[in-house]
């Protein structure tokens, strides 16, 4: 089984900061903004920065890495190649592959 995490939101990232501030244990910030631990040790290690965390720029990176196109546009012979396996009837059963249908309809529609 597949397992999925949480982002926090920018009022989190905020209480975040405060929180660390406070030395409190991480596993004592995840109960506080209502997430599992390892979404409070991933958000630390992967915004954390020389001067330490940041909300502001912690939220800043976050919407880049959300904001970057998927890779399959930069193909077209593999988005047109998906595009006809799903015409023939390409099976839509794992969530990798609902993925790429996404990005393939969001690109056609636009």
């Amino acid at each position: 089984m597949a397992s999925s995490y949480t982002h926090l939101n920018e009022y989190q990232r905020e209480q975040l900061y405060v929180l660390q501030q406070q030395s409190i244990s991480k596993q004592q910030m995840a109960m506080e903004l209502g997430c599992h631990r390892s979404t409070i040790y991933r958000e630390l290690a992967r915004n954390k920065r020389k001067i330490g965390y940041l909300p502001d720029r912690a939220q800043f990176m976050s919407e880049e890495r959300r904001s970057k196109p998927l890779k399959i546009e930069g193909d077209f012979e593999l988005k047109q190649h998906i595009i006809n396996q799903l015409e023939e009837g390409w099976s839509l059963s794992s969530g990798a592959k609902r993925k790429i249908l996404a990005g393939i309809i969001s690109a056609i529609i636009l």
